[in-house]
């Protein structure tokens, strides 16, 4: 039969067979037509790439093929085999042999591709591997990943930081690798198959055994902030069966000891920038020193004239005698403030709120709710200064009789931000500063609830008050422009802030302690909002239960 395995492929050792079933096939003329195009699709496919010669059992076939198509030349290299399973050469072309070997040869002294050439391949592969990569699209990320991954390790290619970072982050609206090592399914919220492999590719990449510019990926890697390693989700690789353990634990590994290089790193500068200026101050010292002993001496002072210099030193005994502010508060001269940097103990009121705060955020609720750039705008310095020198200086009954309605709405705002600033001790202590910036880091807020509650009543108190009217202030953020970020940036360095401020820290954890604070107001709006929910429904069930009191009354009646 035409059709079958063994006649296709036309086996060596039984050559009579074909020849016998094409003189039996000419006495039908439909299985001649059938073998005529068998030959004739066999002559279009040609000699085989691979083996480029002809099977040596069939030189019958050749010559009938050479019959029908005359224009088919042996010696041609663009010829193929007929049969791309066989590995002989043809008796019948003995020239073929040669010319197999000259093409093997001219392959062989190809030139390699250059470092630039490898380089722009390795970007296209870097852009392919990113348009697969996409959770959006339904592509085939694994082989992409395979293709990326045995491209990249055969070439090596020496990628700049602005490729590698890229390949980390991706580009514009493109996720990149660090992204994929956490795609997790939209059915089962697992991890992927092609995030374990994300991930083992990013680790083939990072380890210097794989190859040698491991240290530039790994210079990249480190160079990211901590937030960028938390879309790897390292710990779920590490729980879950389809992740990649042994990969996570290399990566968890290595930041640990970056970290460890870092901290001694900024140890060694800490201590030689220590050491400098020790060095300039002893200089320091020593030219002082000498400058004072090249220093001629003062010249000798005045005798006064009797009659003339009388008050001038009556003057400069006055005021060398005049005493301190310290010992003009011991004798009363002086008064101490009363309201103003206090500790909070002493100047609350009886619900733990003091009265400058109340009085404050009272008059603010009922005014100023709406007012455009609330607490972001300045008020004015000597109207502040004034209001507050009625607080400190005022008795209890003055203080109940202050009034702030011919104030600028502002000013009192000020004057709110003022009292909070000046406290000795913020309203979230200072012991509760480490423990609240560590948690936001690790995003465990329940513990930041928990810092919350242990404060003190007074604190605790004054700090419902205060969140409750910041909360309801951000539900006017459409006219005012103050949402819960807003508020947040202008209040989190007066309530919570370190014992001791440098530069340094100031500049690490103030956006950890506005993201605090922040947390803190959307859970009082969430409380608000379900609070008014609840007395919005209790009021319909009751005007419900009225409406059925009457009917069944009408009723009766």
């Amino acid at each position: 039969s035409p059709k079958s395995t063994r006649a296709r492929r036309c086996c060596r050792f039984r050559p009579l067979r074909w020849r016998r079933s094409l003189l039996r096939s000419r006495s039908d003329s439909t299985t001649m037509a059938t073998t005529k195009s068998i030959l004739s699709t066999w002559a279009k496919r040609c000699w085989s790439s691979r083996s480029r010669r002809l099977c040596r059992s069939c030189p019958t076939m050749l010559r009938m093929m050479k019959q029908k198509h005359t224009s088919m030349n042996p010696r041609d290299p663009t010829c193929k085999c007929l049969f791309p399973h066989s590995r002989h050469v043809c008796r019948a072309f003995p020239a073929m042999k040669k010319m197999t070997v000259k093409q093997q040869q001219q392959t062989k002294k190809k030139k390699p591709k250059s470092g630039a050439e490898n380089v722009e391949m390795a970007r296209a592969m870097i852009q392919y591997l990113l348009d697969e990569l996409q959770p959006s699209l339904r592509t085939k990320k694994k082989d992409a990943i395979t293709t990326f991954e045995n491209y990249f390790f055969r070439t090596k290619p020496e990628l700049t930081d602005k490729d590698i970072l890229r390949l980390y982050m991706g580009g514009k609206n493109k996720q990149g690798l660090l992204d994929g090592c956490g795609q997790t399914s939209w059915k089962s919220f697992k991890l992927k198959k092609a995030a374990a492999m994300s991930l083992g590719l990013l680790w083939r990449l990072m380890d210097e055994q794989e190859h040698a510019g491991a240290v530039h990926f790994r210079r990249v890697f480190f160079g990211l902030s901590s937030s960028h390693y938390k879309v790897l989700k390292l710990e779920r690789h590490l729980q879950e069966a389809r992740g990649n353990r042994a990969a996570a634990k290399c990566i968890v590994n290595a930041i640990r000891e970056n970290d460890a290089s870092v901290a001694q790193r900024e140890a060694l500068r800490r201590q030689q920038e220590e050491e400098n200026a020790r060095k300039e101050a002893e200089k320091k010292q020593q030219a002082e020193a000498a400058a004072q002993k090249r220093k001629p001496p003062p010249p000798a002072a005045a005798k006064p004239v009797e009659g003339k210099g009388g008050i001038m030193d009556m003057l400069a005994k006055f005021f060398s005698r005049r005493p301190d502010r310290h010992e003009l508060e011991k004798r009363g001269v002086l008064r101490k403030s009363a309201m103003f940097g206090q500790p909070l103990e002493k100047i609350a009121g009886p619900d733990g709120v003091p009265k400058v705060v109340k009085m404050c955020i009272q008059f603010l609720e009922r005014h100023s709710v709406k007012e455009r750039g609330l607490f972001r705008v300045s008020g004015d310095s000597v109207e502040i200064q004034e209001l507050r020198k009625q607080f400190d200086f005022g008795s209890p009954e003055q203080i109940d009789q202050i009034s702030f309605d011919d104030c600028n709405q502002h000013s009192v705002s000020g004057l709110l931000k003022l009292f909070f600033r000046e406290m000795p001790e913020p309203l979230l202590t200072f012991e509760r500063y480490e423990g609240c910036v560590d948690a936001c880091r690790q995003e465990q807020f329940s513990k930041i609830f928990e810092l919350c509650d242990s404060i003190p009543r007074c604190n605790r108190a004054t700090l419902h008050f205060l969140l409750d009217f910041l909360a309801r202030v951000s539900f006017h953020s459409a006219v005012n422009m103050m949402t819960t970020k807003n508020l947040a940036i202008v209040f989190a360095p007066n309530l919570l802030r370190p014992k001791v401020e440098t530069y340094d820290i100031i500049a690490r954890d103030t956006p950890v302690t506005i993201a605090v604070l922040d947390h803190l107001l959307r859970r009082r709006v969430d409380a608000i909002q379900a609070d008014e929910q609840s007395k919005q429904q209790a009021a319909q069930e009751q005007k419900q239960q009225q409406q059925q009191q009457q009917q069944q009354h009408q009723q009766q009646q």
